[in-house]
This record gives structure tokens, sequence and C-alpha cells, in this order.
């Protein structure tokens, strides 16, 4: 089938940043890098094209990273001489296909390494667990993966049984960190996520959660600390003493106090799920709108955070319908991959952090890269070509471009098609290698193995940056695509 290409471009310069909230002295570092998105533990479980179009979300909104489970139990789950690295594998590299990050989260207990009877939140054996995580490390990091997170909310029962026990938790924690910096030195090691909690002789409180695992001798096995800030019904940053999000840096003592007292200030907090479900039984949910305030606020709050990693919202897409349950509503579209106004709200804070940060007080250092700018179009001859400018002060674009590119050579191009209402990446990623002077191109049948139905397309553009470039994202205009 033959085509004709309707040219189109579309520039995005990436020079925007979050409006800081009022009264902040200092801003998150990390720019459109702070955006994350935490899956449901079983997303390694979807159909290929559900996984597609699920991913396809997280792409749209601008996510950086894409949490998910390491599933222990699946992996191993024919013995500890077996190992099923499939499922996981095909997240990891849809993911990375579009030019997503992924945290990886080590986590459940396999049946022949916990006692008859016991569930798979069962805590596991320190050694057992950290020979586990060698291999999963080694395997992983080969794959890109270099951020690790050591189970998830260990501080309550519902994932830790028999009851949470934070001197084996360290113990674990100890061993892990050992274990994943001997496959991977330069991994990212997190304690496990802390849920809200209140200190009731099961549960442990966040804050004291931390206070404990310092007291055990953890406080060298971690890279940072892992939490998780609902707030829910409050809004993000709300003074009250009961939201985990108020007890991150407001509450006396909060997680921030307790790591400088141990000498721990210059270590960030990653929020590695925040959300509010929408639906559910009466008074367990907020509305769609107050879902969507509430994620506007946070990322607003957290681009004034210099002491936060990344913010990673739970989840993308809702997990079922059954309404029952609160659990089953978290997501930015609905189960139906119907977008809900979380979908925009989280698209537009991503978007309009896509540039990259400055200094402190808006100045960027002599010689810095404060945008890079890509401009994608195409032709009726079926080419896609495009260039990248960086902008900065002290050098001109194209000699920051000559160093910078030592370390990034090539922009990441996917081929979508408008379907349903909504656009869908219908090819892998491709790759077009960016010259001395900024330029790429690739041919349009290249992105397929047959020439694309006739329909409206448009190119989506990923420059993952450099030491010196700023990464940078771009959609071209809609075009069409017609038969000869």
């Amino acid at each position: 089938m033959h085509a004709r290409l309707t040219a189109a471009i579309l520039a995005l310069v990436g020079a925007v940043a979050l409006t800081l909230p009022a009264g902040a002295s200092a801003r998150n570092q990390l720019g459109p890098n702070m955006f994350g998105i935490a899956a449901g533990g079983d997303i390694q479980n979807l159909s290929a094209a559900t996984l597609e179009r699920e991913l396809d979300v997280l792409d749209e909104v601008g996510a950086r990273w894409l949490r998910i489970d390491i599933n222990w139990a699946q992996i191993q789950a024919q013995g500890p001489n077996s190992y099923n690295w499939g499922p996981i594998d095909r997240v990891v590299r849809e993911a990375q296909e579009r030019g997503i990050e992924v945290l990886g989260v080590i986590v459940w207990t396999p049946g022949w390494a916990r006692p008859s009877g016991a569930q798979a939140s069962y805590g596991p054996d320190p050694d057992q667990y950290a020979a586990f995580a060698a291999t999963a490390v080694e395997h992983y990091s080969a794959l890109g993966v270099h951020a690790y997170e050591v189970w998830n909310e260990p501080n309550i029962q519902a994932f830790w049984t028999p009851k949470p026990n934070a001197a084996h938790y360290t113990r674990l924690l100890k061993a892990a960190y050992t274990a994943i910096k001997g496959a991977d030195p330069n991994a990212t090691v997190l304690t496990g996520g802390t849920a809200p909690a209140t200190t009731d002789g099961t549960n442990v409180a966040p804050v004291e959660w931390l206070r404990r695992i310092y007291q055990n001798g953890g406080g060298r096995s971690f890279d940072a600390v892992s939490h998780h800030p609902y707030s829910w019904p409050a809004q993000p940053g709300a003074a009250e003493s009961w939201s985990a999000w108020h007890q991150m840096n407001g509450t006396s003592p909060s997680l921030r106090s307790v790591m400088r007292d141990n000498g721990d200030g210059a270590k960030k907090i990653w929020a590695t799920e925040y959300g509010a479900p929408t639906d559910g039984p009466s008074g367990s949910h907020v509305s769609e709108s107050t879902q969507a305030q509430m994620i506007k606020k946070a990322y607003e709050l957290w681009s004034g955070y210099d002491w936060g990693g990344p913010l990673f919202a739970y989840e993308g897409r809702d997990y079922g319908t059954d309404r029952s349950t609160r659990e089953n509503f978290f997501g930015l579209v609905r189960h139906d991959f119907s977008p809900k106004p979380a979908y925009h709200a989280y698209r537009e804070a991503a978007e309009a952090a896509g540039g990259g940060s400055t200094e402190p007080g808006g100045e960027a250092a002599a010689g810095e890269v404060t945008a890079t700018e890509i401009v994608v179009k195409g032709n009726g001859r079926g080419k896609v070509k495009g260039r990248i400018r960086l902008r900065g002060q002290g050098r001109s674009a194209r000699m920051l471009f000559a160093v910078a590119r030592a370390g990034a050579r090539k922009v990441q191009l996917r081929l979508q098609r408008r379907l349903g209402g909504t656009w869908r990446t219908v090819s892998p990623v491709r790759r077009a290698r960016v010259n001395g002077k900024g330029k790429f191109h690739r041919r349009l049948r290249s992105f397929k193995r047959r020439w694309p139905r006739p329909g409206r397309y448009r190119i989506r553009a990923y420059f993952p940056g450099s030491e010196l470039a700023r990464p940078a994202t771009t959609v071209s205009r809609a075009f069409k695509v017609r038969p000869r």
C-alpha cells in the first residue's frame, strides 16, 4: 500500500518551568524527570495490546518514570533454581521504547521461601532475598534499569506478615543494599515506600519506621527514602498531622528531621505513590475534579522541594470497575481508557516542566544549557526530518551540541495514529542519529513493515539529553497519510 505524507511541523521549546508555590525559596532540580507513574502490581500480566495501550497513556501525559514490581514470587514460582523473567521483561522493554525509566520494587516472597500457609507478603529471609536481588539486578541492569526499591510498604501488615518488624526489615535492607550494589555499583537503592499508618502495636507510622531503621543501623544501606504521601481527603500540603504528605517535612518529628538528625539531610525523598480514588464505597473516595486538583497541587508543591526526588502518581489506569472497593479507582484514566480530569492535570503539569530547570533564583550557570528545542516535520516524499537546538549561556548552541552529543547521539521517534478519539502509538521506537549540526532524519516507511494505512498521524520525538543537554519531548502537528 502506498501513501502520501502531508507536510507538518511543530516545535516544542522546553524552557518553561513549573510555577513555584508562594514563599518557596528552593526548587526541585529534576524538572520533567520528577514525573512518574506507579503501576498496579499485575501490569506484567496484561495482554500485549492492553499493555501497549496502558503505557501509551504514560507516554501521552509525559511520565518519565514507571514504578513496577519485580515480583520475586512470580519469577521464581517454580523453585530457587528457576527464573521466568519474560512477563516483567516485556514491561521494561515497552517502557524504554517510550523513553520511560523504570523503578523496580523487589517484592513478594515465593512459596518455597516462606512457611506453609503463609502469604507472599511474608517477611523473607534476608539472605535469600539478597541472593535474588543480586540476580535480578544483574539481569535488569543489562536492560537499563538502575533504580530499585527494597519491598513495598513494609510498615503495614497488609504488605509484611505476620506483622511489621523494623529490626527484621533493616537486616533485609542491609543485605539487599550490599547485593544490589555488588551487581550494579551505579544503582540507586530506596527504602521500601512507607504507607500512611499510625503506630498501634501492629502497623508502624512512617516517621517512627524510619527512626527505627536508623536505630537498627540501616542508615548506610539506602540512597534515598521512599514514601507514599497520600493525603486524601485533604489536599497535599494541608497542615494535618495525620497526612502522610505533611509528615514529610511539616510535623515534628518529620521524615526530613529524622534524616537530618542522622546526618542524611542530603538524601532525597522519592514519593513513589501518590493519588486518590474517585469511586468506591460511600465516604471512601473523592470526586474526579478533586483528584485532578490534588494532582495539580502535588506537582506545584513538589517543584519547590529541593529535597524531593521523583513523584509518582498512582496509578495510570483504573484497575477495575467493581465499586465495592476504592482500590479500583486511582487511575488518571478510567478502566475503559477514557481520561479523567486528572489525566489532563498531570499532562499539563508535565508539559509546563518540559524544559528542565535552572539554578535557584532563575539564573542559569555560565555555559549551561537552559533549554532543548526539537523541531519535527515531514514532507510528501515520506520523510521525517528534524533538528535539535540547544540554548545556553557562554557558548554557542553548536559548540554545546558538539560536546553534548557525545552522551546522546540519537533521538527516539514513534509514529502515532489517531484512533477512537485518542493518539495511539503504532510503531516501535525508531532511533535516528543526530549529526554535529543537530539534524536527524528517517524515512516514514521504516516505522512499520508496510506503509501506514490512510489516516491521521503524528510523530513523537524524544531526546534523552546528556550531561550538558536537557532532555526534551515534542510531537509534530497531525498529518494525513493518503493512498496513492
